[in-house]
């Protein structure tokens, strides 16, 4: 082989400009799973993805920001910290 992993890593630096719909389209359309690095207040956003779509999300917070989401429990406490 080519030595090609089939993976695509996409940074804020390659990122095509959000004007390009058909792109972002496309590349969120034909992912296979979805892997968030410190995400930060998105977090939620890539769990809620993965779900929808069905395939294998991850998730490597840097915080938890309870004050911004109050209603996040787990095992009926609040989510504080990891």
């Amino acid at each position: 082989g080519d030595g090609s992993t089939g993976l695509l890593h996409i940074s804020e630096e390659v990122v095509p400009s959000v004007d390009d719909v058909d792109v972002m389209t496309r590349l969120l359309r034909d992912c296979a799973c979805v892997v968030g690095m410190h995400p930060d207040q998105a977090a939620e956003a890539v769990v809620d993805f993965g779900l929808r779509r069905g395939i294998p999300f991850a998730v490597v917070p840097c915080c938890v920001y309870s004050k911004q989401f109050p209603r996040r429990k787990l095992g009926g406490r609040h989510v504080t910290s990891y």
